[in-house]
């Protein structure tokens, strides 16, 4: 089991149409992730946009199924909704189903389809771990993965050697499951910051971890 997240990138225009993707599942999956871009590409604003689950397989479960975009979607302007769902337990391997996602606004509306597969679950990790992250040094990009064996209030943050936290990268409670972060070396205003040694700590219930890293840009 674990979270996983889809964008789907798209376009409020003044007529219908639909466009496919693919997407595999795991049974039993909690808090899958369905991101979905929405933008006026039209001159004019567009009020009361949403986003409706308007089809989904009895095996999907959605904790809400019709999200506001934007009381005025102004020209030009991109909004970012996101769904959560999970999957059943007992769906059947390689199963396929559809997912429809509506998106109206001033009488335009907009049609999404997702085709997903259920594969085989994931066995749970038995301990939490927070391991080192690659590459090390990090020159352009790094990615630190973390586990959890259990659900948990999560934090990730970045400190310098004086212990002063620059950067946070996960605060929110994660369902047990393997997640990976990618950091830029950038700090929470954006900026970059300076070549050196910091220390990374994952904060899960009791569980409290830290690695170093070098940033070497």
């Amino acid at each position: 089991m674990s979270l996983r997240s889809f964008v789907l990138v798209g376009a409020v225009l003044l007529f219908s149409f639909s466009l496919a993707f693919s997407w595999e599942v795991e049974q039993g999956s909690r808090g899958n992730e369905l991101l979905l871009e929405v933008k006026n590409s039209s001159n004019q604003p567009l009020p009361r946009v949403s986003v409706k689950v308007d089809e989904s397989p009895q095996w999907v479960h959605f904790e809400t199924k019709e999200l506001r975009v934007a009381q005025v979607l102004k020209p030009k302007e991109t909004r970012t909704v996101k769904f959560l769902f999970g999957v059943s337990q007992e769906v059947a391997s390689e199963t396929r189903g559809k997912v429809e996602l509506l998106v109206e606004g001033a009488g335009a509306n907009w049609r999404k389809e997702i085709l997903l597969t259920v594969l085989p679950a994931t066995p749970l990790p038995r301990v939490s771990a927070l391991h080192q992250s690659s590459p090390n040094p990090l020159h352009q990009s790094a990615v630190i993965s973390y586990q959890l064996s259990e659900r948990a209030r999560t934090s990730l943050k970045v400190y310098n050697l004086a212990g002063r936290l620059v950067k946070t990268l996960v605060n929110e409670e994660k369902p047990p499951g393997f997640y990976e972060v990618e950091w830029g070396g950038e700090d929470e205003t954006g900026r970059f910051l300076p070549d050196g040694a910091y220390f990374y700590c994952l904060n899960a219930g009791d569980y409290i971890s830290t690695r170093k890293l070098i940033l070497l840009k």
